[in-house]
């Protein structure tokens, strides 16, 4: 599945460092570019270069459902996209740290469709023992890796910590699920 992504912004040098991050990411997502704010809904999620805040009309701005400010400090977020931030990078971040966030936003990406997809079939059994396999496999690698990287005290930022315990707590939210459903076949 692949995932589209905007990258609002007037900065020809971004834009490079931002498309040459997701040149190794073309098979997970789509990076389109552009200084206009884009449709709502067009993009799951949004880079946002705080230079362009302050240009955004507050009650034009469409509801974004996850946006990576690209930022030099402190900015002026237009009030309704301030809850939709969900990392906020330098804007001088070189292309390996913009390949690692959005790798792991795309990750997340994954893990909130799917748990989407689950809670809407919550009434109906799981077709068979095996699409819980198929569904459970994966997510006792994700929980495995996510626990290990965890288990090293220490040795990790705060907000990398933070992302692994978000995605430790949607994968064992989509395992709840999957071991309800199969309950109640």
């Amino acid at each position: 599945m692949v995932h589209y992504v905007f990258l609002l912004t007037g900065d020809e040098l971004q834009r490079a460092r931002v498309g040459a991050a997701a040149e190794r990411l073309a098979a997970e997502c789509r990076v389109t570019a552009g200084a206009v704010p884009p449709q709502a809904g067009q993009y799951e999620l949004l880079l946002l270069d705080d230079r362009l805040c302050e240009s955004l009309p507050p009650a034009a701005a469409p509801p974004y459902p996850r946006i990576i400010l690209l930022a030099s400090g402190p900015s002026p977020l237009p009030e309704a996209m301030q809850p939709g931030v969900v990392d906020v990078i330098p804007r001088t971040a070189s292309k390996a740290q913009i390949q690692l966030v959005l790798r792991q936003q795309l990750g997340i990406l994954k893990l909130l469709r799917l748990r989407e997809r689950l809670y809407q079939d919550a009434g109906a059994p799981l077709p068979s023992h095996a699409a819980a396999t198929d569904i459970n496999n994966p997510l006792t690698g994700i929980l495995g890796h996510t626990e290990l990287a965890l288990a090293s005290r220490g040795r990790m930022p705060a907000e990398v910590r933070q992302r692994l315990e978000s995605v430790r707590q949607l994968a064992g939210e989509i395992r709840e699920v999957v071991a309800a459903q199969r309950r109640a076949a």
